[in-house]
């Protein structure tokens, strides 16, 4: 999965919640169109079914975060809406929801 390579080389401990935005538009301006679309489709997968323990379960093992299942699925919308280009997103939210 994609997902597990962002949060291992993008988004792992060293990196904090208000640096999300950054951290997706490098990853969108690095990495090629194919891992972009991925995990988008990822996302949308885990949004789109509330499995939330996917997310716990990789934040945790490639990120070395540990994530309630409000903040996974706080996370993932976020993460969702950044790779889809949404501008209109309160980053301080997200980042005070941590």
């Amino acid at each position: 999965m994609i997902i597990e390579y962002f949060f291992c080389c993008y988004f792992n401990m060293s990196a904090d919640y208000s640096e999300i935005e950054d951290l997706v538009n490098e990853f969108k301006e690095i990495e090629i169109e194919e891992y972009i679309i991925d995990l988008e489709k990822e996302l949308t997968e885990i949004v789109n079914t509330k499995n939330w323990n996917v997310i716990i379960e990789i934040a945790h093992d490639s990120g070395g975060r540990l994530l309630s299942s409000n903040k996974a699925e706080m996370l993932s919308i976020f993460l969702l809406k950044f790779i889809k280009g949404d501008t209109n997103i309160n980053v301080q939210d997200l980042y005070e929801e941590f």
